[in-house]
């Protein structure tokens, strides 16, 4: 047989013998994963709840001297995405520091499906903030089916990392964590869309705010996403065809079913960044007048 043959197989009997794990993390770590999914939901709204009090206050100062006017809705968007600025920051930040300043350059396929509970931090963490923004997008800030639908998809993927034996965590510092610093320009782009005098009032800043998110969405969600999802994939889908447990089957087929319409969201928002890019290249600057 080839070598090429040879690590096929035995990467197949290491992935055959994961099946023999125990379905379910050990229960003092699931004990602690709900607590810390539970209070990362209740350290958020807090914050969320600071920041639209903090907006209220200050609008509403700017409304009795005549420099402004209050709008409850906007009061609700602007502490939404001032909210999820600093989660995304923070995610984003600490994702970085695992993934390029301590993560381990090369590992068995056995460890990109088990082990590193460490990191189930990530998918705890992931789990509240989306836990959160659900009744915030469907109740108070008006959003869209597609975005609902893509805080589902992220549920339901690290649902596997924070509980399941077999759970990528591997993966884990990337999915949750780097690609989150993309974000961090898109909720400085919603904010200057709220507030339309501002574009028009500082346009080179919203331009470069927009080029920014671009470059940083197709290199983090597309260009270095692709990589680590196509091969999650693949490992995911050996697991499921190996296996022998119908739970592991579904909850394997569940997970990847979501990630592939994370994958398939961001590839369509993707393509709009592209043909945004196009638009403003061949934009014509206004002229000056005399």
């Amino acid at each position: 047989m080839t070598t090429a043959t040879t690590t096929m197989t035995d990467d197949l009997k290491l992935v055959m013998s994961l099946h023999e794990n125990p379905t379910l993390l050990p229960e003092d770590h699931l004990q602690n994963s709900l607590y810390q999914i539970l209070t990362t939901t209740a350290v958020i709204t807090v914050v969320h709840l600071v920041l639209l009090a903090t907006f209220t206050v200050v609008a509403g100062k700017k409304e009795q001297t005549g420099k402004g006017k209050s709008g409850s809705v906007d009061f609700w968007k602007a502490s939404y995405q001032a909210t999820n600025l600093l989660i995304n920051l923070g995610l984003g930040c600490f994702g970085i520091y695992i993934v390029f300043f301590n993560f381990p350059s090369e590992v068995a396929i056995s460890e990109k499906i088990e082990g590193n509970e460490s990191w189930s931090i990530f998918a705890d963490l992931q789990i509240g903030y989306q836990l959160w923004a659900i009744p915030i997008g469907i109740f108070f800030v008006n959003e869209t089916t597609t975005m609902l639908c893509h805080h589902v998809s992220v549920i339901i993927t690290a649902s596997l990392a924070a509980f399941f034996m077999n759970g990528f965590r591997y993966y884990i510092p990337f999915f949750f964590g780097v690609i989150e610093i993309s974000s961090v320009p898109l909720s400085i782009m919603n904010t200057f869309k709220n507030n339309k005098s501002w574009i028009d009032k500082y346009p080179g800043m919203y331009a470069t705010v927009r080029v920014t998110f671009a470059v940083m969405f197709l290199i983090t969600r597309v260009i270095l996403w692709l990589p680590r999802i196509i091969d999650f994939l693949r490992i995911c889908m050996v697991m499921i065809w190996t296996s022998e447990s119908d739970t592991c089957r579904i909850v394997l087929g569940m997970t990847a079913a979501a990630a592939s319409v994370l994958t398939s969201m961001q590839l369509l928002w993707a393509r709009k960044i592209v043909e945004g890019l196009i638009k403003m290249s061949k934009k014509k600057p206004a002229a000056k007048k005399e």
